[in-house]
């Protein structure tokens, strides 16, 4: 009677009101590489790139990487890291966001702007939990034997 009410929609459809927002490189040392979406190939990052949803940043073993992202929210990676960048979406009247992003390996370092909105998140999801934090600093490590946020 009710199969309607919990089904699935054949399409997922953003807030008439919400942008996809960038972020771009800010800081680049050592080996760091971007694979675009879609991309079959990374290229070596330069400062001041411009990353997106779908884009997977890596460092190597002497590699460090600042983002910053159209929000004011930042990110450090240090030394082999791999970070996937899920979602980057922003209300244009509210302020609201939706930062979502996933690593399975790596140290990052967030800054995350207070919150004006409650609905707003900021999360990193890793092979084992969702590390997710509000106006702060997080620090998150990814190891084969865990996490620590």
């Amino acid at each position: 009677m009710h199969e309607q009410d919990t089904s699935i929609p054949d399409t997922a459809s953003r807030s008439s009101n919400s942008a996809a927002i960038k972020g771009y490189l800010s800081g680049v040392s050592g080996d760091v590489r971007v694979t675009a979406k879609g991309a079959a190939a990374s290229r070596k990052a330069t400062v001041m790139d411009v990353v997106g949803e779908g884009d997977t940043i890596e460092t190597g073993p002497d590699g460090l990487a600042e983002i910053r992202f159209d929000n004011g929210n930042g990110m450090n990676l240090k030394q082999g890291t791999r970070i996937l960048i899920t979602k980057l979406v922003q209300d244009l009247k509210t302020g609201q966001y939706e930062n979502r992003f996933e690593s399975a390996v790596g140290k990052v370092r967030a800054r995350i702007e207070k919150l004006k909105e409650t609905k707003s998140t900021f999360e990193i999801k890793t092979p084992n939990a969702i590390c997710g934090a509000r106006g702060t600093l997080m620090y998150l490590e990814i190891s084969p034997s865990g996490i620590r946020c």
